[in-house]
């Protein structure tokens, strides 16, 4: 009995291919080439982005902007793939102490009733920390 297979082929690009964002320790948050190919963020489409804080659940939101409004972080792409931004204005306004958090995350794509597409990941203690 003979069996078909409908192959797609890996075509690699370089980088990382988890979609994962890292907190580090100078307050900026960096984006995975993995997540910006996952989520097609590209210079073409992203330019910045606007950060969100949920206190309750302790959960950053980012949402990928064509242009930078009011309130919006830019986003710098590496020429490598991937991507960061400076999060300092988030941590400074919602006083989080984010040096206890830096580690990687893998946010989770929701739709906001308000926001729309948000890319969420919660903070959780770095092992130094917790």
């Amino acid at each position: 009995m003979e069996t078909e297979y409908n192959f797609e082929e890996l075509e690699v690009t370089g980088g990382r291919f988890t979609p994962l964002v890292s907190l580090v320790e100078t307050g900026g948050i960096g984006i995975s080439a993995g997540f910006t190919r996952k989520y097609n963020l590209t210079t073409q489409n992203t330019t910045a982005v606007k950060l969100m804080f949920d206190k309750t659940r302790n959960a950053v939101g980012m949402k990928f902007l064509a242009s930078k409004g009011d309130g919006a972080i830019t986003v710098k792409f590496a020429e490598r793939g991937g991507a960061h931004l400076n999060a300092r204005p988030l941590w400074i306004k919602f006083d989080i102490d984010y040096k206890k958090f830096v580690n990687k995350y893998t946010p989770k794509e929701v739709t906001d009733a308000q926001k729309g597409k948000v890319y969420v990941f919660e903070l959780h203690p770095n092992q130094e920390n917790s």
